[in-house]
């Protein structure tokens, strides 16, 4: 894996890791709840938004074409450009 796509899977993995943490510790801080609910949900998207543009990239696709922050056409281009054209 070279260097770009590595560090993206790492910025995913640490906006899913933080999602998760938001999640859990939901059930710990009261009246807080819904402030970390909602930064689950934004780290979340933000996750899926770097694993697909990371498929993207693995597929071949400049990462400087990829300044959207659409995850319904980041999708459609992962099934157009990519080996998922089956999906």
């Amino acid at each position: 894996m070279d260097d770009i796509s590595k560090k993206m899977f790492e910025h995913a993995c640490a906006f899913s890791d933080l999602a998760e943490l938001c999640e859990k510790e939901n059930d710990y801080l009261g009246n807080r709840t819904y402030s970390h609910f909602i930064a689950g949900i934004v780290n979340s998207a933000f996750s899926i938004e770097v694993f697909l543009k990371l498929l993207l990239v693995r597929s071949g696709i400049n990462l400087d074409n990829l300044h959207v922050h659409d995850l319904i056409n980041l999708w459609e281009k992962l099934v157009q450009f990519s080996a998922f054209s089956y999906i």
